[in-house]
C-alpha cells in the first residue's frame, strides 16, 4: 500500500498547489507538514481498495492534477528532434518500492531537490515519499556506459525476491563504471541490485534481442518482444521461461508471419487478466499457435499451459493494418483488462485518416473495448473513441474507467458504440485522458470531460506507460507538464480524489 502519498485533492482541507521545483523546496517545512496530516487519511483511503497486482485494480476517478511529491526525470523532450532525449517507458510496484524504466540518466528527488546522476534507464523510489534510492544504480547498456539511447528499458516485472528488467541493452554493470556482464534482452536482480544467475539468452542463435514486455504467470516468465531466438532455440516473438534459469519451460506458442513486412514478427505486448485466466497479445503477427490471427490474439492461460482462444474480431482486425492505418511498426500499441478480467482495451496508433474506423473499419488512432468471450453475436468492439489522427500508446483499465495515454490532442472527434456512430462533440484532452466505459452512464464510451480538458499538458512524443495502484494512476512517458504544472516531468502520479 501507498502511504502518505499527497493526494492532489485538498483532503482535509489541505490546499492542493503544487509547488515548482525552486519555489516549491522553499516551502519545504510547509509541504512536509501537509503531507504529515494526510498520511493518516490517505491510509484509510487506501484500505478501502485492492493493492495493485499491476492491472485491473478498482478505484474512483482519479484527481488531474499531478502530486509534487513524485521525482521528476530532466532531459530534453523527443519531439524536438533531440538524438538525446529522455522518457518513461515502464512502470512497476515491486515489493514495496516503484520501479521506473527507459532512457534515464539524471533524476530529480523532489523529496530532498536534488538532482541525482549515474543511473543508466532504471531507477527506483519510496512510493510513499517520493525519496529516490540513491544507492540502487544497476547499469543496462549496450556499447558503453554513457550511451542511454540504445539501450531503453522498456518491461518491468517482480515478486518479493527478484526483479525482472526488459529492454534493448546486452549488457549489466551493478554501478556506475562497474565490469560488465553480459545479459541480452533480460535481466533478473535481487532487490538489493545484484544480478542473479537467471540468464534467457536471448538471440543466442541470431536476430535481434529486444524484450519488449514481462509477465510473470503461474510458474513462468513470459517474455514478449521483437526476437527470434531464446537459449539456443528458435522461438518467436514470445516466450516461457523459467523464471530460475530463463531456460524455456512448458509448451510454448508459435507466433509467426508480418501483416506489416516491412518490420518483423514481434509482440508489442502481452497482458494478463487479473484472474491468470486469459491474456491478450498484440504487435505484427498473422498466426498464433497455427491458427489465424492477425495483430491481436487471446490465448487461455488457466489450465497451466497457455493454448489458443478462438476469439477473432469479426469486425477484422485486418483492416487496422499498415495499409489501412499508415506505415507503422505495429498498429496496437497499448492492452489492459478491466478488473473483472471479462474485457480488455486497446491503445492504437497508425493515421489512416481522422476517421480510419467509418472509412475502412480500421480502428487506428483510437481507443477500442472488447469482450473476451468471443461470442459471434456480441458486436465487436463494443466501444470505440477516435482521437482524430494522433496516436494512442498506452491504457489502463480501472472498471468503469479507462486511461489513456500517447501523442494525441484530442478524443471523441468520433465515438462508436456496438458499431453505430454516436453523438459527440471533440475534446482537448492533450497527452492523457479519461473514457467512461461504464455501459450504465449516458457518457458511456465518451472522454470524461472534466478530466484533463486542457492545452496545458504535454503530450511530446507520447505517454507510453500507465499503471494504477491503491492509491491512484502512474504515467509515464517522454512530455513535460501536466496541467500547467511545469514540474511533472516525465513521470506523473495522480492520486485518487
Amino acid at each position: 500500500m501507498m502511504f502518505g502519498v499527497h493526494r492532489g485533492g485538498g483532503v482535509s482541507g489541505v490546499s492542493n498547489r503544487r509547488c515548482g521545483l525552486g519555489a516549491g523546496y522553499e516551502q519545504g517545512k510547509q509541504r512536509k507538514r501537509a503531507t504529515a496530516l494526510l498520511a493518516a487519511v490517505v491510509a484509510v483511503i487506501a484500505l478501502a481498495w485492492p493493492t495493485a497486482a499491476g492491472a485491473g485494480v478498482s478505484i474512483p476517478l482519479v484527481s488531474d492534477h499531478a502530486s509534487d511529491l513524485m521525482p521528476a526525470i530532466p532531459g530534453s523532450d523527443c519531439l524536438k528532434g533531440s538524438t538525446g532525449c529522455r522518457r518513461v517507458a515502464a512502470i512497476a510496484e515491486i515489493g514495496g518500492w516503484m520501479y521506473v524504466g527507459g532512457v534515464i540518466d539524471k533524476v530529480i528527488d523532489r523529496s530532498t531537490g536534488k538532482t541525482i546522476s549515474g543511473f543508466h534507464n532504471l531507477f527506483r523510489f519510496n512510493p510513499s515519499t517520493g525519496a529516490v534510492d540513491t544507492s540502487f544504480k544497476p547499469q543496462f547498456y549496450k556499447s558503453s556506459q554513457t550511451d542511454y539511447t540504445d539501450s531503453a528499458v522498456s518491461g518491468l516485472a517482480g515478486n518479493s525476491t527478484t526483479v525482472y528488467v526488459a529492454g534493448a541493452f546486452t549488457q549489466f554493470a551493478p554501478g556506475p563504471g562497474g565490469a560488465g556482464t553480459s545479459r541480452k534482452g533480460v535481466a533478473a536482480l535481487t532487490t538489493s541490485g545484484s544480478l542473479t544467475s537467471f540468464n534467457a539468452h536471448v538471440c543466442q542463435g541470431g536476430g535481434s534481442c529486444l524484450v519488449n514486455n514481462l509477465n510473470l504467470v503461474g510458474g513462468s516468465l513470459w517474455l514478449a518482444g521483437n526476437f527470434s531466438h531464446v537459449a539456443g532455440a528458435a522461438q518467436n516473438a514470445l516466450a516461457f521461461v523459467s523464471p530460475t534459469s530463463g531456460a524455456l519451460q512448458g509448451s510454448q506458442v508459435a507466433v509467426s508471419g508480418q501483416v506489416n513486412t516491412a518490420v518483423p514478427t514481434l509482440i508489442e505486448q502481452a497482458a494478463v487478466n487479473p484472474q491468470h485466466t486469459q491474456a491478450v497479445i498484440i504487435g505484427n503477427f498473422t498466426t498464433v499457435g497455427g491458427a489465424s490471427h492477425h495483430d491481436v490474439a487471446v490465448l487461455d492461460v488457466s489450465g497451466g499451459a497457455a493454448t489458443v482462444d478462438t476469439w477473432n474480431d469479426p469486425t477484422n482486425l485486418n483492416a487496422s493494418n499498415h495499409t489501412n492505418c499508415g506505415s507503422q511498426n505495429v498498429w496496437a500499441r497499448g492492452v489492459d483488462w478491466d478488473p473483472t478480467g471479462t474485457f480488455f482495451d486497446i491503445a492504437a496508433t497508425g493515421g489512416g485518416g481522422f476517421d480510419a474506423f467509418a472509412a475502412h473499419g480500421a480502428l487506428c488512432d483510437a481507443f477500442s473495448r472488447f469482450k473476451s468471450d468471443g461470442n459471434p453475436n456480441t458486436p465487436f468492439p463494443l466501444v470505440v473513441n477516435v482521437t482524430g489522427f494522433d496516436s494512442l500508446f498506452t491504457v489502463v483499465d480501472t472498471g468503469n474507467i479507462a486511461y489513456t495515454g500517447g501523442h494525441n490532442k484530442s478524443l471523441n472527434h468520433a465515438v462508436y458504440i456496438n458499431g453505430k456512430k454516436v453523438s459527440a462533440t471533440q475534446e482537448n484532452h492533450y497527452g492523457i485522458g479519461a473514457i467512461d466505459v461504464n455501459p450504465a452512464d449516458p457518457g458511456y464510451g465518451k472522454a470524461i470531460s472534466t478530466w484533463n480538458n486542457t492545452t496545458s499538458t504535454g503530450r511530446g512524443a507520447g505517454w507510453k506507460a500507465s499503471l494504477t495502484t491503491s492509491a491512484g494512476l502512474w504515467m509515464g512517458g517522454d512530455a513535460s507538464t501536466v496541467n500547467g504544472d511545469t514540474s511533472i516531468r516525465r513521470l506523473a502520479f495522480f492520486p485518487v480524489s
